[in-house]
């Protein structure tokens, strides 16, 4: 457990209460992934053309929106793992636009590896992924974000969406 940040909620751990880690989730699906295709096949199309274009600039797309996360955070002083305090909330850069502009970026890499391996089983495990980072992480950081940056957390959360 992390010591408590002077600034939270007294009562309250000071980090979100995630069940998981987002890039293991992501990672899971992807071995699970591989392994089902391994196993039983599937593949996404017989014109690897396209999906190779598709996957490619989708997988950019998500490492450059990585980059520019990861340096907001470093800008201000903080560290984006979910399981350490947040001492202030960033709401500028990609976070103008997104409130989880790092869980959509990993998801546009993910999604462009699914492509690339041409590995339908990919896709078909990132519903659950999904589904997981929304009630298991995404919710959790928002209840967490509201309770220790009250009025601040709401209005921002009421201006920018949660996904795109």
């Amino acid at each position: 457990m992390h010591a408590p940040d002077p600034g939270a909620p007294s009562g309250v751990r000071d980090h979100a209460d995630i069940v998981a880690l987002p890039p293991l989730v992501f990672l899971g699906a992807l071995v699970a992934g591989l392994l089902t295709q391994g196993a039983v096949g599937g593949s996404i199309t017989d014109q690897l053309g396209p999906s190779l274009l598709l996957g490619g600039a989708a997988l950019v797309l998500g490492v450059i929106g990585t980059v520019l996360c990861a340096r907001r955070f470093q800008d201000r002083g903080e560290d984006q793992a979910p399981l350490t305090p947040t001492h202030s909330l960033i709401t500028d850069g990609p976070y103008a636009r997104s409130r989880n502009p790092i869980y959509v970026s990993l998801t546009f890499c993910y999604v462009g590896l699914a492509l690339l391996l041409d590995n339908v089983w990919m896709l078909v495990y990132l519903v659950p992924v999904l589904v997981l980072l929304h009630y298991g992480v995404i919710l959790r950081e928002e209840r967490y974000l509201e309770l220790k940056f009250g009025e601040e957390w709401l209005e921002y959360a009421s201006k920018v969406r949660r996904w795109l």
